[in-house]
């Protein structure tokens, strides 16, 4: 993914209440640990570069290392100048690839500023960049900047409407109490909301920013201090007060010190425990490691921005390795994977889960923990659990079977029952301790119609299941095509224990492809595996795309009925409920409702007052 600005970052932000972190960065490390964290928290993140930075690292490698972070994670990562104190400074980076600038000339009369200003978002806006300056100044010593105390000012609400209207700024930078480095208080911290209220007012919907933001985690301190380091009275901002900012009117946080402090704190603890160790890495990675675990503390507790947009994942569940039948071995399946346009793939080799303890690092790839019980009564795959078997996993009577299901089930495994009307393995036991059903397996077939049958029927006899696709893919120019078909989620980070979550919830469908057709079925705040309350008043929401001339059937418990013909590109319909047990969508290629299926929902169900009481 391309490097992006921070508009729709911020309108976001705003909106949602929660903040996006600006994170400096010096080295590689560095940006590996915070993009890391950002992966897996999904969470947009701006990497910002300060002047001494840009001596330190040299602008070319930091542009090239945060373009490589943008690469392999797909996230949407801003590039930004951190305090450019010149217009030549701001136009060397706009030139150099930033999407986002700092101006700051805060330290001139409020005259100069606007005029300084205005200059560099003339320029940056001609080239696609936006501007961020500063009204008001901190106070502290962080980097190239140096303010003190006597120096340091409020910003003037006042000014505010003025200096943005005159400049055309894109955010504001402002003062309210926040100090630059790691000795921000010599009293108790206090920071002035009545001046980011009043600001909020007079700016509505503009993003403000909250420089020297850092919180100088006391365990940080500590660790320094226990190995060796010296940094008495240092203090920074409590963090629950920067929530209450990310909530109000600030979409922009910076933190700088906290990383440094939890890099300096591992590296310490590592050369007073490993006195021999010569090696960067030996202790550069722990130092890389405590960034990330401090990013996502971050994230989640401070800025409120971790998966704050649940993303659209594509992935294989049923995919076979050398390790049972297969033709390749986990790493060339992930990158074929990868290479499809997937995000998650399952392993799910013949009971055998050894591909679990030794998966491969696919940058861009997660792999969800799989193994396929296969018994001569039908095949399950078990997911999300790491060794699904203590013992053994032979069962020759129902109730050995339920124990295997029941251990697996406690050691977090979640069961899908495969390809059911198979006609070479079908589905045989009568139990259904099962949690979804892979209603889809491989191309489009007879067997795969009987077995979106056999779910819509359990559905209509009062069961909640999710349906699942998978290729049972074991070798390329097979009938089994990888990525044919997939299970589509909205998860809210791509973490496997987030993506399976979001797949045994429902809050997905499956399609023929990344390629293929894509539905998405809500109703009011509910989204496809959520149930609601019946209200004739509330439409069901269908949202399609990649549409080529299929035919679009809701179902529901009561029967089906053709809701668009022939339907291509993208569209929108509002559906009217009915009352009943649930409704999905699916969307066929044929003619009438017995054409070959090409995607398919999962259903919204309904519920009666006395089922919320329950």
């Amino acid at each position: 993914m391309p490097l992006v600005t921070t508009t729709e970052m911020f309108k976001k932000a705003y909106a949602g209440g929660y903040a996006i972190g600006a994170f400096n960065v010096n080295n590689m490390e560095t940006i590996q640990g915070i993009v890391e964290a950002c992966t897996e928290e999904n969470a947009p993140v701006i990497l910002q570069v300060s002047a001494g930075a840009r001596k330190y690292a040299n602008p070319v490698y930091l542009r090239h290392l945060i373009e490589a972070a943008s690469e392999v994670s797909g996230l949407p990562i801003v590039m930004h100048l951190d305090h450019g104190d010149s217009f030549e400074l701001c136009k060397s980076c706009v030139d150099g690839g930033f999407t986002s600038v700092m101006i700051d000339a805060s330290h001139h009369s409020f005259e100069e500023n606007i005029k300084i200003t205005s200059e560099v978002v003339q320029y940056a806006h001609d080239h696609g960049v936006v501007v961020e300056a500063e009204l008001g100044q901190l106070a502290g010593i962080e980097d190239a900047v140096n303010v003190s105390e006597k120096d340091a000012c409020y910003t003037d609400p006042n000014q505010v409407e003025e200096f943005v209207g005159r400049t055309g700024v894109d955010s504001l930078a402002i003062a309210i109490g926040t100090s630059h480095g790691a000795f921000k208080f010599k009293t108790a911290p206090r920071l002035r909301f009545d001046i980011l209220e009043e600001v909020g007012k007079r700016l509505p919907g503009f993003p403000i920013v909250l420089h020297g933001a850092s919180s100088i985690p006391q365990e940080y301190v500590e660790t320094i201090e226990k190995y060796g380091g010296s940094m008495p009275g240092a203090k920074g901002v409590p963090e629950d007060m920067l929530r209450e900012a990310a909530r109000m009117a600030v979409c922009k946080i910076n933190v700088d010190s906290d990383l440094r402090m939890a890099a300096t704190a591992a590296i310490r603890e590592h050369f007073y425990n490993n006195p021999s160790h010569f090696d960067p890495r030996q202790y550069l990675g722990p130092a890389r490691a405590a960034i990330k675990e401090c990013v996502r503390h971050k994230l989640i507790d401070v800025l409120g921005c971790a998966n704050a947009e649940p993303e659209l994942l594509f992935g294989d569940l049923h995919i076979h390795t050398i390790a049972s039948d297969g033709a390749l071995d986990s790493e060339a399946v992930g990158k074929l994977a990868r290479d499809t346009g997937l995000d998650f793939v399952g392993l799910a080799n013949h009971n055998n889960y050894a591909d679990n303890f030794c998966l491969p690092d696919i940058p861009g790839l997660t792999f969800v923990y799989a193994v396929e019980w296969t018994h001569y009564k039908g095949h399950m795959n078990f997911f999300g659990a790491k060794a699904p078997f203590e013992n053994s996993f032979i069962a020759n009577t129902p109730e050995e079977m339920e124990k295997i299901i029941n251990d697996a089930r406690s050691l977090g495994a979640v069961i899908s029952v495969n390809h059911p009307k198979c006609p070479f393995c079908p589905y045989k036991w009568n139990s259904m301790n099962f949690d979804m059903i892979e209603v889809w397996n491989g191309p489009m077939r007879g067997t795969n119609i009987r077995g979106i049958k056999w779910w819509t029927q359990l559905l209509r006899e009062g069961r909640r299941i999710p349906a699942v696709g998978g290729s049972d893919f074991h070798r390329p120019k097979d009938f089994a095509k990888l990525g044919n078909p997939i299970t589509a989620v909205y998860s809210p980070s791509r973490r496997r224990e987030d993506i399976l979550k979001n797949i045994r919830a429902g809050h997905s469908f499956v399609s023929s492809g990344v390629d293929g057709v894509r539905l998405t079925l809500t109703c009011g705040d509910a989204m496809m595996g959520d149930a609601v309350r019946y209200d004739k008043n509330k439409k069901l929401h269908l949202h399609a795309e990649q549409l080529r001339g299929e035919t679009l059937v809701l179902v529901t418990g009561s029967g089906e009925r053709v809701i668009k013909h022939f339907a291509r590109g993208n569209l929108d319909i509002d559906i009217e409920p009915k009352n009943d047990k649930f409704a999905y969508v699916k969307a066929i290629r044929g003619c009438g409702k017995l054409g070959a299926v090409r995607a398919l929902t999962n259903p919204i169900y309904f519920q009666k007052e006395e089922e919320e009481d329950n």
